[in-house]
């Protein structure tokens, strides 16, 4: 008796080890944790990023202030919110000739394409504004 319960447990532990099994690189449908966030800086300007639904992103810039009553400050958006939402954005400690980090985080909430549109504010006091021209430059995400 006490063998065919032992028999029986065995045999249900091995049913249940190789019941689920996948083959290496098939998707078994499980809605694990999303992959790392997808981190974008100004080197990925003009490129396209691709993640998947879930997946965050994280844009890196950094606020300039050269020298004092000169600066460039980042503020970004989404084209399609739809498919790429802006979850948050923040400003490091603005110090006179520090720079600051600008950090935003966008989620891909479903398939298709969007951009990132960055603009960076410029102030000049000491120059016309025309010497001092605001930045604008995107980033293309691209979500499947």
């Amino acid at each position: 008796m006490r063998s065919r319960a032992l028999t029986g447990i065995v045999i249900a532990f091995l049913a249940m080890a190789c019941g689920n099994s996948t083959p290496s690189g098939a998707n078994s449908g499980s809605t694990g944790a999303p992959p790392p966030p997808a981190v974008v800086s100004e080197a990925d300007f003009g490129h396209t990023v691709k993640v998947v639904p879930g997946q965050s992103i994280r844009v890196q810039l950094m606020d300039r202030r050269p020298f004092p009553g000169s600066s460039l400050v980042w503020t970004v958006s989404s084209t399609n919110p739809a498919v790429l939402e802006l979850r948050s954005s923040e400003h490091g400690a603005a110090a006179p000739l520090k720079d600051s980090p600008y950090t935003a985080i966008f989620i891909a909430r479903r398939s298709g394409t969007a951009q990132i549109q960055a603009v960076g504010a410029t102030t000049c006091e000491a120059m016309r504004k025309s010497a001092c021209p605001d930045r604008a430059a995107d980033v293309t995400v691209e979500v499947a």
